[in-house]
């Protein structure tokens, strides 16, 4: 029973639909009446709102940058495009686009490295260091926890767990807010002597079980999402209509929600079942393990 409820909570953490961008919806339409520059006003502005997650955030710098070098304002379009390839490095124009927007493309692209970020758990705090930010996008951090709650850092790099809180996700923040990296938060146990388990009967099965369901289902709401972005990167290249990119877009981040909430509930699970498998009687099974170390460790980049 508990099974069956987390794969229907699942099902419908992945129908959830996010409102329509209206504000890159009216840069679209504007552009379209070769008003680049009150596109690319309402563009800036988006940015500035820093409400923007990793791929939206490409999205934005993708078509600021478009939108500026059709206002011959190429240092600009540079500075937009270099942001967008240190975010994605493998973004490309499609052949036959206008040498006015791929010659800044490819003078950002021979200056820009990818964004490289690590990050650390000592204790009760994470810690993210960029290894690689030669544009400085790396401001803040921001964690989300098992109960739900984000706590946010806008000036740091360093942010503190509360007591009996988990982390399950960590994020670097731009400037104004926007999310430029993500990672989940993994856990990594170092031990001097072996785990010692006893057979016994399995009480706490049912909440193993419970894990692996929900990781199946985060796994496969994984890769629908990645099937989504390349969909989109893909349509994007081809000069699809917007209208079909945004709902590509929206398909893509509902299966990354249900994703990572799947991971989140697969973890919580995992703990029940350790709980319960310390705690039952003597006759059950026992885990006992002694260590030096107890951290988490997440590396990744864009």
């Amino acid at each position: 029973m508990r099974i069956a409820a987390i794969a229907v909570l699942l099902a419908a953490l992945a129908t959830t639909a996010r409102a329509d961008d209206d504000a890159l919806a009216e840069a679209m339409r504007l552009e379209a009446q070769l008003q680049y520059e009150p596109a690319l006003v309402i563009i800036e502005r988006e940015i500035a709102r820093g409400a923007a997650d990793h791929d939206r955030l490409v999205t934005l710098h993708l078509f600021a940058g478009k939108l500026a070098a059709g206002l011959d304002r190429t240092p600009v379009a540079i500075d937009h495009f270099a942001r967008l390839l240190a975010l994605d490095p493998k973004a490309t124009f499609s052949d036959g686009t206008s040498p006015k927007i791929t010659e800044p493309f490819d003078i950002a692209r021979a200056r820009t490295s990818p964004l490289q970020i690590t990050a650390a758990l000592k204790a009760d705090a994470i810690t993210i260091v960029p290894t690689s930010d030669p544009l400085g996008l790396v401001a803040g951090i921001a964690i989300k926890l098992a109960d739900g709650r984000e706590l946010r850092e806008q000036q740091k790099r360093r942010i503190e767990i509360p007591a009996g809180a988990r982390a399950t996700e960590v994020t670097a923040l731009d400037a104004f807010g926007n999310r430029v990296w993500s990672q989940p938060v993994t856990v990594h146990v170092t031990t001097k002597q072996p785990i010692v388990i006893k057979h016994g009967t399995p009480g706490w099965a049912i909440w193993a079980g419970a894990t692996v369901a929900v990781l199946g289902g985060a796994g496969v709401c994984a890769w629908r999402f990645d099937v989504a972005h390349k969909e989109w990167r893909e349509k994007l290249d081809a000069g699809t209509d917007f209208t079909d990119l945004q709902a590509i877009e929206q398909r893509g981040k509902r299966w990354a929600l249900a994703a990572n909430i799947g991971f989140g509930l697969a973890g919580a699970t995992a703990i029940i079942a350790t709980v319960v498998y310390i705690k039952t009687p003597r006759a059950t099974p026992t885990v006992t393990a002694s260590g030096d170390a107890v951290g988490l460790a997440i590396v990744g980049g864009f």
